[in-house]
């Protein structure tokens, strides 16, 4: 919405009052959450990440500031005259619940043209190590690829140049994880001189949301779409038979919910659909709803009322009353008054009765 172009002379005020609010909500709505797992800008003390080889001081940590000026933990490395490879490894990060896990890195790149070094190289390797705990050590796993799996060689879109622009790189890398409860990462340097300014770990899921008067919960995908069951909102049903299946929808990959769920539930009798259909309300006093669905409450017939919230139908007034086969939405009537001054007439097969002549009954072969 904020890439929107009104007019020359239009006003966002024409949107109206309620507008807004709406268009707020239905942007949440399919928001998608992130779970992060590890970041180093809200490290304070050392990372304790782990180098290769071990006596080198190739790599080194040190503290540095980030683009909004904060104080971060950064690590660097320089060695433009060497092809030997340098490696450094994170601490073990528990994956959780996904199996598909994005890193984010932030780093910066010297240009080789600068140093006149024949090893050098604008780019690094990033690995990662799929393990259940934190079991390595600085030998285990051996230092190579396999048993540590490659993602990616990352090349820098901006280089840094003596009395350049001082930019940073941001790249954002997804990798699988189907096997151990966590794993590591593992950056490998071949004559690079380069800093690692912030990494972070995260993967995206679902938010809890409601929809189609149903309750969906946190749903982490696992594939290009994951299916979750919902259940009703509270006061909603699913209609008896073959039909009332439970709600679902699918969670993008993305984290995003993805188009409408299939759902079956409605309001309950006693209850009707509030103005976003997200919840199901009670029928005020005075009101009522018989049957589950999307319709409204209905005022109280004649000669009936509730005073309870959230009702069927409406109980007759003392009085008044309904016959077995009058639907519950009927008005309530009184029952008919006993004969005035009957008189009655008798031939082989009829009786008649007739009151001041207004009205008559009758009763053919013996019936009463």
């Amino acid at each position: 919405m904020r890439d929107r172009r009104f007019r020359e002379g239009a006003s966002p005020r024409g949107l109206g009052p309620l507008l807004l609010p709406l268009l707020l909500l239905l942007l949440g709505r399919n928001r998608a959450d992130e779970e992060v797992l590890m970041n180093t800008k809200l490290e304070t003390s050392d990372l304790r990440w782990t180098a290769h080889p071990v006596d080198g001081q190739e790599w080194e940590e040190l503290s540095g500031f980030d683009d909004e000026a904060r104080s971060v933990r950064t690590v660097q490395i320089c060695t433009p005259s060497s092809p030997a490879s340098y490696w450094l490894r994170t601490r073990w990060i528990p994956r959780r619940a996904a199996t598909k896990l994005l890193v984010e890195i932030r780093f910066t790149v010297v240009e080789c043209s600068s140093m006149n070094q024949r090893h050098c190289k604008e780019t690094f390797n990033l690995f990662y190590y799929a393990a259940n705990g934190d079991e390595a050590t600085p030998t285990h796993p051996a230092w190579m690829e396999n048993p540590y799996t490659k993602v990616a060689t990352i090349a820098a879109d901006h280089l840094l140049r003596k009395d350049g622009e001082k930019r940073s790189n941001l790249k954002l890398l997804e990798l699988e994880v189907r096997r151990g409860a966590g794993l590591y990462l593992a950056f490998q340097s071949q004559g690079a001189c380069m800093a690692l300014l912030s990494v972070r770990v995260f993967y995206r899921k679902c938010p809890p949301v409601r929809r189609a008067f149903a309750s969906f919960p946190e749903t982490v995908p696992h594939s290009l779409v994951e299916q979750a069951q919902g259940v009703c909102v509270e006061n909603a049903v699913t209609p008896p038979g073959e039909d009332a299946q439970p709600p679902t929808m699918l969670c993008g990959e993305n984290g995003r919910w993805v188009e409408q769920p299939t759902s079956s539930c409605a309001c309950r009798p006693g209850y009707e659909a509030d103005a976003a259909a997200m919840r199901c309300r009670a029928c005020p006093s005075g009101h009522f709803k018989t049957a589950s669905g999307g319709g409204g409450c209905s005022p109280c017939p004649a000669n009936s009322n509730t005073r309870i919230p959230g009702s069927a139908y409406c109980p007759c007034h003392q009085g008044f009353d309904r016959a077995d086969s009058d639907h519950p939405g009927a008005a309530c009537t009184r029952p008919p008054s006993a004969p005035r001054l009957p008189v009655s007439q008798l031939n082989d097969t009829t009786v008649t009765l007739e009151e001041d002549g207004a009205s008559r009954w009758s009763a053919e072969d013996g019936s009463t």
